[in-house]
């Protein structure tokens, strides 16, 4: 791509990112209207999670297996089309079963804009600043996601929840009114690919499945800390409510402030070494907040761990593309299968984990299993050592 083209299509992947992140914050944002409104409890609601999260698979499976025979301009635009749907459907109030099944397709267009988007980022010259950038811009919409949804609800009236989805919707369709013009801008010829560059033939690879259990570790602790980090100051430690939520505000402000240094450390360091030295400095923190009785430096402890997992995602998307050139959208890919998997698997594993163990073995055994993932990517580095050379 020329550079004009490279920026109009940069402008549509940053653009869809804000989209996809702001989606991912509606369910949660707007769960108490929305139980409400539906009259289920929170077990029936988790539905809709599930479903985002099963959508979300299927489409990173698709992805892996196709991605790379695909325009991605043309996938991209697709992603764009079925989640400005499936949000602006959701917006308009229909019943319990409609709403699971466009959680289904919403999870699959941010998928593909997920994946594309990366893949896509990832073979630019300068992909170790356009990576941290796009997530930095993700950080800022999930951010911005539940401030949005406070601002456009009534709580007193439990069919607002309909108000976020709608507007959330219409700015997709904004989006995706800009998309022809950037992917007919970023237009080219797809190249010939050479027979092993199927995207199945990842799957066989050692390499692969190494990457996506390091990847799997970190999702795993990012999901487990989402989940039960304030119940186990609350619970265990005996933290205020408002003290116990705020631990989770404190880690993810952490994520979202490092972010932005993103581009300033990958030009430093090499991914595999990011992920290794941040990640190991992630964990340690984390156990030491755990075990921390004073609550500033809790707090403070937490704050750390936060920012130094921020470039997780980045990190195992530049590997991933680095070690399998000729497959990038299978190896953008694995970032996703990680967080899903994490996402519907570590939350209810680790609830199980801590009525039989209780809080703070559990807890601190989420980031042993980190530290797993550190020691699992180590070794891969060692193992893929020419290949990752260059980045």
């Amino acid at each position: 791509m020329q550079n004009k083209s490279s920026r109009a299509f940069l402008a549509l992947i940053l653009l869809s990112f804000v989209c996809y992140a702001l989606y991912t914050c509606l369910f949660g944002s707007l769960s108490p209207l929305m139980m409400e409104y539906y009259a289920v409890g929170a077990g029936d609601f988790g539905l809709f999670s599930t479903m985002l999260g099963i959508g979300g698979i299927a489409a990173a499976l698709l992805c892996a297996l196709l991605g790379d025979r695909l325009p991605r301009g043309g996938a991209m635009a697709a992603g764009l089309v079925l989640l400005a749907a499936a949000t602006l459907a959701t917006g308009l109030r229909p019943g319990y079963g409609w709403v699971a099944a466009l959680a289904l397709a919403a999870g699959i267009g941010y998928t593909i804009i997920d994946v594309t988007g990366n893949a896509s980022l990832a073979a630019l010259p300068n992909s170790k600043t356009a990576v941290p950038v796009a997530q930095a811009v993700f950080s800022v919409g999930s951010t911005a996601g539940p401030m949005l949804c406070a601002l456009l609800i009534n709580p007193q009236l439990a069919d607002s929840f309909a108000t976020p989805f709608l507007v959330v919707g219409g700015l997709t369709v904004l989006v995706c009114l800009y998309a022809p013009f950037a992917v007919r801008r970023a237009a080219k010829p797809a190249p010939e690919s050479p027979p092993d560059s199927a995207g199945g033939s990842v799957f066989r690879r050692g390499r692969f499945w190494a990457l996506l259990a390091g990847a799997l570790c970190y999702n795993a602790f990012l999901t487990g800390i989402s989940a039960w980090l304030p119940a186990y100051f609350s619970s265990y430690r005996g933290f205020a409510a408002d003290q116990a939520a705020m631990t989770l505000t404190v880690f993810f402000a952490g994520v979202l402030v490092m972010r932005f240094f993103g581009p300033l450390v990958f030009s430093r360091m090499a991914p595999q070494r990011v992920f290794i030295a941040f990640s190991a400095v992630s964990a340690l923190a984390m156990a030491a907040a755990l075990l921390s009785g004073e609550i500033w430096l809790c707090m403070a402890l937490i704050a750390i761990s936060g920012g130094f997992s921020a470039f997780c995602p980045a990190a195992v998307i530049m590997m991933g593309c680095a070690m399998f050139p000729q497959n990038r959208a299978a190896a953008s890919s694995i970032a996703v299968f990680s967080y899903n998997i994490g996402f519907i698997v570590a939350s209810s594993l680790f609830g199980s984990l801590i009525a039989v163990l209780g809080h703070q073995p559990s807890m601190l055994l989420l980031c042993g299993l980190y530290a797993a993932g550190v020691l699992i990517i180590a070794l891969l580095s060692r193992r893929c050592r020419s290949a990752l050379k260059n980045m």
